[in-house]
């Protein structure tokens, strides 16, 4: 492996191609990760990227691997927790999520001033909804 390749890992992730992915193991908590084929753009973690792509099975993998980093941000300020709901995740991964999570990182705020519950949808039946809080 030669290092850090963003387009292999968006690749790698946007095929939900375990074996591509499992290699790239050091990496998969660097946000370097873009989200679109253009390469430009905020750069999120593997899981961070999985989540907003809508790729499922990358996100159950890696939310199972021990030496995935939850705390680590993309590069635009937000948390795992953040992007997670900002891509509609459901109940059951944020669930893991937070249970891997100090629940301090509910109150971290990215770049713009907000935090996860800004990003909930009022009127949803997630955990986040902010009509409950």
């Amino acid at each position: 492996m030669a290092g850090p390749d963003p387009k292999r890992m968006y690749i790698a992730i946007n095929s939900q191609n375990l074996d591509a992915l499992k290699p790239e193991k050091p990496y998969w908590s660097k946000p370097f990760v873009f989200v679109n084929p253009s390469g430009t753009g905020t750069k999120y973690t593997s899981l961070q990227a999985a989540m907003i792509l809508q790729k499922m099975k990358v996100v159950d993998f890696l939310l199972d691997q021990p030496s995935v980093d939850l705390t680590v941000k993309s590069t635009d300020g937000k948390n795992t927790v953040t992007v997670a709901v900002e891509a509609k995740m459901g109940v059951g991964t944020l669930e893991k999520i937070l249970r891997k999570l100090d629940l301090r990182c509910l109150g971290e705020v990215d770049s713009s001033g907000k935090g996860p519950i800004d990003y909930a949808e009022p009127g949803t039946d997630g955990p986040f909804d902010s009509r409950t809080l």
